[in-house]
């Protein structure tokens, strides 16, 4: 189950900036957010992943893990884990 979500800013990643920018006058400034999504278990498969953004935030369903961000990238909302009901005969 993907259920460890971590969000990092370019200072933690080491990279060089790339993404989204704002221009305010003559300035140029930018920020960029990654999200981190690992599993506590093994993972066997190749995980289904989702995503949609708008100017009212994101979402990324990794399986049966929904992550909601805010508009900003910068803010964890919302994390969702759907698990397997149990089947009973």
């Amino acid at each position: 189950m993907w259920n460890e979500i971590e969000l990092l800013l370019n200072e933690d990643t080491g990279q060089l900036p790339v993404g989204l920018g704002q221009e305010c006058g003559t300035a140029l400034y930018q920020v960029d957010s990654l999200l981190q999504i690992t599993s506590s278990e093994k993972v066997s498969v190749n995980p289904q992943l989702h995503a949609c953004s708008s100017r009212d935030g994101s979402i990324v369903a990794v399986d049966r893990s929904v992550a909601l961000l805010d508009s900003t990238g910068l803010s964890l909302l919302m994390h969702i884990q759907f698990g397997l009901f149990p089947y009973f005969i």
